[in-house]
């Protein structure tokens, strides 16, 4: 659920001599379908065949180069690519080291109910009347990834908090991870969901989800 909300092309060109060498290197991480993976042992999806269009597009050769998705950035400042092509999310840190392009895509959620009832809800999610459960599991690009969920029940040793009508629970264990963090709900540029500020985390994956301490 939590995953981009706002999927773009990202062309960051290092120089025009980079484009007149012939064969144009495309940073993808190809590790989240259907915008770019694997299949065969070839790249494939959205991405992988907009690569290819913008290889016709130049009269350029296409190299796709799979690299993870934290260190595509700082592989085309070294020079082992010319362009990104990986579904990166525009962020304030990104925006100041590299030049996006204009969005393709954007995915969020919704919730439906009769025009009647709408003012009952303050916030988009107070629609759902559950527990919003937030957790720390093993996994993710980086290592730990952030676990939203509803749950009607509290168990044993949740920590409870209440802002703009939802009561968000949390683990014991998971607390020890979010301790400080604030989770707020966006429909900016990185489209519409849940963004987790965790001051706890040292490095954090560009999808928002995974984080390492």
């Amino acid at each position: 659920m939590l995953r981009k909300s706002l999927l773009l092309v990202c062309l960051l060109f290092t120089s025009n001599m980079a484009l007149a060498a012939g064969t144009l290197r495309v940073g993808m991480s190809a590790d989240y379908p259907p915008l770019h993976f694997k299949q065969d042992g070839r790249f494939a999806g959205i991405e992988a065949d907009s690569a290819k269009a913008v290889g016709k597009i130049l009269s350029r050769r296409i190299e796709i180069v799979q690299i993870p998705l934290d260190g595509l950035v700082s592989a085309l400042h070294a020079g082992k690519v010319d362009v990104l092509m990986s579904g990166l999310s525009v962020t304030a840190e990104r925006s100041q080291q590299v030049l996006f392009a204009e969005p393709y895509l954007r995915v969020g959620q919704m919730a439906i109910m009769h025009k009647s009832k709408v003012g009952r809800f303050s916030q988009p999610w107070a629609v759902y009347r559950e527990n919003v459960r937030v957790g720390v599991k093993s996994g993710g690009c980086s290592g730990l990834s952030y676990d939203l969920k509803f749950d009607k029940e509290n168990q044993e040793g949740d920590k409870v908090f209440v802002d703009n009508e939802v009561r968000i629970i949390i683990d014991k264990k998971s607390f020890l991870y979010l301790i400080g963090t604030t989770l707020e709900y966006s429909g900016g540029l990185n489209g519409t969901g849940f963004v987790f500020n965790n001051p706890n985390a040292n490095r954090t994956c560009g999808c928002g989800e995974s984080f390492s301490l």
